[in-house]
């Protein structure tokens, strides 16, 4: 880092070499599958902050990720006589790059603070579920060749006159993959939005506290529609939901006892999901249930316990 005044001049790098060894089963007739990897990540970044109640900043970074034993062998625990054309060379699905620029504004207050935070994810060879379904019914990981997530973040807090606390956060996001081939439907797709990934999430939270030690909570969230397939097909998505939460919490001393009411509106909600192509197959979330937490320090050690 450098430092001139209000102004800070900042980077790093991170340099990681990965290896991975197959061994498959002594009767597979295959022989040891290894493939290794190297990357460098670097990161730069600017601020000025001259200790008024507005900052800036922006940063810049790419990172590589390799793939994922899911990635590479498509949820099978062995590669076999059956399955080694779809799942050889381990080298077909390569990494991931993905070009990082943000840049944003922080107000502060005495009682608040907000941040505004402008994105842009360039992916290249993103790793995305499009190839042909394998024997485990998953379809391969294959490669796409270039893909984005562009949007605004918010995220702020405050504190009431009342010691009310209020903290939430907004993501607006625009995500795209350019053009890719589907390898089990033999299409090609072109500016479609990647599976499970809303275009809005929303968080708002409020705490309270009231007497006799006590503190109440609410928590509320909202995750836009998703696509269950890189396909842009309307029909086949996940539906949007809101849902609220809510917790009473008492603490004295070593001792604190908590209640949770997750779901107190008892709404349908669905985290994620799949499709074959004609059918939706959701993962819902729980119903309205309650989770009562007892905690206890002794002497350095924390141990839990929930009902």
């Amino acid at each position: 880092t450098w430092n001139r005044g209000p102004l800070r001049v900042g980077g790093d790098v991170n340099v990681r070499y990965a290896h991975f060894l197959y061994e498959p089963s002594a009767n597979a007739g295959i022989h040891a599958q290894p493939v290794t990897w190297s990357f460098v990540n670097p990161k730069v970044g600017v601020s000025w902050d001259d200790g008024g109640p507005l900052s800036y900043y922006a940063t810049a970074g790419r990172s590589w990720r390799e793939p994922a034993r899911s990635d590479l062998l498509a949820g099978a625990d062995d590669i076999n006589a059956q399955n080694v054309s779809g799942l050889l060379p381990l080298s077909q699905v390569h990494p991931e790059k993905v070009d990082d620029y943000e840049a944003g504004v922080v107000w502060r207050a005495p009682r608040g603070a907000l941040t505004v935070n402008l994105f842009d994810m360039e992916f290249h060879n993103e790793i995305a579920p499009i190839g042909k379904v394998a024997l485990t019914g998953a379809q391969l990981r294959r490669n796409v060749p270039r893909s984005y997530r562009r949007g605004v973040e918010l995220d702020g807090s405050a504190t009431l006159p009342t010691g009310d606390a209020l903290s939430g956060n907004v993501a607006l996001m625009r995500a795209r993959i350019d053009v890719y081939t589907d390898e089990a439907a033999g299409v090609t797709y072109y500016d479609v939005e990647p599976l499970l990934t809303p275009p809005t999430t929303a968080n708002l939270r409020w705490e309270r506290p009231l007497p006799g030690a006590l503190r109440l909570a609410l928590a509320g969230r909202y995750i836009a529609r998703m696509h269950l397939a890189n396909d842009g097909n309307d029909a086949q998505v996940v539906p949007a939901y809101g849902m609220l939460d809510g917790s009473l919490s008492w603490a004295a001393g070593a001792t604190s006892l908590r209640l949770d009411v997750n779901n107190i509106l008892n709404g349908d909600a669905y985290a994620a999901g799949t499709t074959d192509g004609t059918n939706r197959y959701l993962f819902p979330i729980a119903t309205r249930n309650v989770l009562l937490t007892l905690r206890r320090t002794f002497g350095g050690f924390t141990p839990a316990a929930s009902r």
